[in-house]
């Protein structure tokens, strides 16, 4: 039973992964977009954390689950970290896909020349149930992932 729950993790962790590295490539602009506006900043960091969760999620199944190695503090401390930001990005858009799919908003009329540019609604709709199964996954992995780190605790080392 062990290893088939090792196994779903694993392929989530694969899932978790593309998405953020999928996410990383957007990080970019996000960076000279907030120049522009600081409001970006907030989607830049979300990006950051979602990409560092990836990373350190990643090192902390190979490294502690597989091999058995400890886990230092500092990189505790970041799986942590970015984990609750990631976990509060995926609430957010769990909710918003939810609110959105129960209810979807109307596109504005356009003029013509402008409404090539929009997209579609079902390419909307298409959009908020990758985004609504992205949350999931992210959601759940996130959750898996403190009960395996708060389980291997005792495998951190100190700084």
């Amino acid at each position: 039973m062990k290893m088939k729950g090792l196994v779903v993790y694993r392929i989530l962790l694969l899932l978790v992964s593309a998405f953020a590295a999928v996410m990383a490539f957007g990080f970019i602009p996000f960076l000279v977009l907030m120049f522009a506006n600081p409001a970006f900043g907030l989607f830049a960091f979300v990006i950051a954390c979602v990409a560092l969760y990836a990373i350190y999620a990643s090192k902390f199944f190979r490294q502690v689950i597989l091999r058995g190695l400890p886990f230092t503090k500092k990189q505790s401390d970041m799986l942590t970290v970015n984990a609750i930001v990631v976990f509060i990005f995926s609430l957010l858009s769990l909710q918003g896909s939810v609110a959105q799919l129960q209810r979807p908003m109307a596109l504005p009329e356009m003029p013509a020349e402008m409404s090539g540019s929009l997209p579609s609604a079902e390419t909307m709709q298409i959009i908020v149930i990758i985004s609504l199964i992205f949350s999931v996954i992210l959601l759940v992995h996130v959750v898996w992932t403190f009960v395996l780190h708060r389980k291997h605790k005792r495998q951190n080392l100190p700084e």
